[in-house]
């Protein structure tokens, strides 16, 4: 197979991870007899520097036109000072937009050679550790309206938390579908006892779990969940939130 891929190499440790990245890939192309065209962009903070944008229009054309885009660590304390829509992570928010991607799958998990390392008990590890984040990306107060101006108070900001059926239904639908291929369970998070935009987002999943009959659901507010994530992490296999 034949895959062109797109790279920003990224800022600080970026460019030595994405590098490495490579390395990797070559190696399995020479294992499984794949071709990887790598073509790398500008962007991030290179490209805030060259040209006073974290995604040049032209970057943006050659990421599109690719079948998979790798991304170095972007930002750092140089950068501190510029406006929000100069700073380099708003070259990842660009290319979420562009693509459409609504979701960020993270996955926990534990080694059992380097359990010794782990800040855990012996007695919670030894259960192990098998969980997979399913974190929307198209809502909440990252992609919502901002706003940096002076007010009655001198400085005043805010930033929109913001969701919509179609928004939640998408992150929920993809939870639920990788839970089928997992343990069939999904553990929704959120702050519905306070946020009127989380008790939204709790009905919604509520609602799409009708259609997995075979998923077992449970709702946890975040406050607990941060807890319970830790003294009993066996217990969860998928989380959306």
């Amino acid at each position: 197979m034949e895959y062109n891929i797109a790279l920003i190499k990224g800022d600080g440790i970026g460019p030595e991870i994405s590098d490495e990245t490579v390395k990797i890939l070559e190696i399995i192309g020479k294992l499984y007899n794949h071709r990887f065209n790598i073509k790398e962009v500008i962007g991030a903070g290179e490209a805030v520097d060259k040209y006073g944008e974290p995604l040049p229009k032209k970057s943006l054309k050659i990421c599109l036109q690719s079948d998979a885009i790798i991304i170095g660590n972007i930002g750092g304390k140089k950068w501190d000072s510029v406006s929000m829509d100069k700073k380099p992570v708003k070259s990842i928010l660009d290319l979420r937009k562009a693509l459409n991607v609504s979701s960020n799958l993270r996955p926990i998990t534990i080694n059992k050679n380097l359990m010794e390392f782990s800040p855990l008990k012996d007695s919670i590890i030894s259960k192990g550790i098998d969980i997979l984040v399913v974190r929307d990306l198209l809502g909440s107060v990252i992609c919502g309206e901002k706003k940096y101006e002076l007010g009655s108070y001198g400085r005043e900001a805010s930033d929109l938390e913001y969701y919509n059926e179609k928004i939640i239904k998408k992150s929920g639908k993809i939870a639920f579908d990788l839970a089928l291929k997992r343990r069939s369970k999904v553990a929704c998070i959120d702050k519905s006892n306070v946020l009127s935009s989380s008790r939204l987002w709790k009905e919604i999943i509520k609602e799409e779990s009708i259609n997995y009959p075979k998923v077992t659901l449970t709702n946890h507010l975040v406050d607990a969940a941060a807890m319970e994530v830790i003294s009993s992490p066996h217990l969860f296999d998928v989380i959306v939130t």
